[in-house]
C-alpha cells in the first residue's frame, strides 16, 4: 500500500470517529450488515489485529481495527469498495441527529483515486436529511482526532 493511501485512509477513519461510530461498531446492526455482505471474517480479523497491538487499548483498538478493515476493503475488494463504505455509512447514520460529514468524504474518497462521477451517486444517500434519534446526544458527529486515538 502507498503511503498516501495509507494516510488517507487513516485521515478518513479519524474523521468519523466519535462515540456514536464506535458504538454502531459494536452493534447488531454492524453485525448483520457484515453478515449480510460476507465481511464478518474480516471484521473478526482487523478486531483481532489490533488487539494485539500492545500500544493499543480502550477505544484506539476499535478505532485501529476500523482502519484496518476500510483498508483491506480497498484494497481486496477494490470494486465493490465504494458500494459496501457508502451502505456501511448509510447504515451507520440512521437516526443520528447530524448529518455526515459528506464532502469531506467525499474529498478522501477523490483522493483514494475514486471519480466524482461514481462517487456522487454512492453518497447521495447520505446528503438526505437523517431523522434524528431523540437519545442521541447533540455532539455525536464529531470526531476525535487525536494522536492517541482514546478518545480523551
Amino acid at each position: 500500500m502507498t503511503r498516501e493511501t495509507k494516510n488517507t485512509i487513516q485521515d478518513l477513519t479519524a474523521r468519523l470517529w466519535g462515540q456514536p461510530l464506535r458504538e454502531y461498531l459494536v452493534s447488531e446492526d454492524f453485525a448483520r450488515f457484515c453478515r449480510e455482505r460476507d465481511l464478518s471474517d474480516e471484521w473478526s480479523r482487523s478486531l483481532g489485529l489490533s488487539g494485539d497491538k500492545p500500544d493499543l487499548y480502550g477505544d484506539s483498538v476499535e478505532r485501529d481495527a476500523f482502519f484496518q478493515f476500510l483498508n483491506h476493503l480497498y484494497h481486496h475488494r477494490v470494486n465493490e469498495f465504494l458500494f459496501l463504505f457508502s451502505h456501511l455509512l448509510a447504515d451507520y447514520s440512521r437516526g443520528l441527529s447530524c448529518d455526515l460529514p459528506v464532502d469531506d468524504i467525499r474529498s478522501f474518497l477523490l483522493l483514494l483515486g475514486y471519480p466524482a462521477e461514481r462517487i456522487d451517486p454512492a453518497l447521495f444517500v447520505l446528503r438526505i436529511k437523517q431523522v434524528p434519534d431523540p437519545d442521541t446526544p447533540a455532539d455525536c458527529c464529531r470526531a476525535r482526532d487525536n494522536s492517541s486515538g482514546t478518545g480523551e
